[in-house]
């Protein structure tokens, strides 16, 4: 991803994700990280305190994400596993989410 004012690069690799982080590309300033966050099954950005963001660096920040998130779709969906589905949500305390679950089709619940 080519951004004007932020620099993300892979710091760690886990078994299954990995974790990059963010910085202000004039400053070297640490802006935060983007890794998977288990409860919302997919991957986030986590903000250092006190930084304010404008419209493009969310949107830059978004778009990696879309990135992220469309190869471990393709890695997943590449061994046969079901279908995708993508949503954006952008929220104050979490930051910018882009919603990469798999889903499974559903065929009747029975009671």
């Amino acid at each position: 991803m080519k951004s004007k004012y932020l620099q993300i690069q892979k710091i760690e690799d886990k078994p299954k994700t990995s974790v990059y982080e963010c910085r202000n590309k004039m400053t070297g300033d640490k802006l935060g990280i983007i890794k998977w966050y288990p409860p919302f099954r997919k991957y986030s950005f986590f903000s250092e305190p006190n930084i304010v963001y404008d419209a493009k660096c969310l949107e830059d920040i978004t778009d990696f994400i879309k990135e992220l998130s469309t190869y471990q779709v393709d890695k997943r969906n590449s061994h046969g596993v079901g279908e995708t589905r993508f949503r954006i949500k952008c929220g104050m305390a979490v930051g910018v989410v882009v919603d990469a679950g798999v889903i499974k089709k559903n065929k009747g619940n029975r009671r």
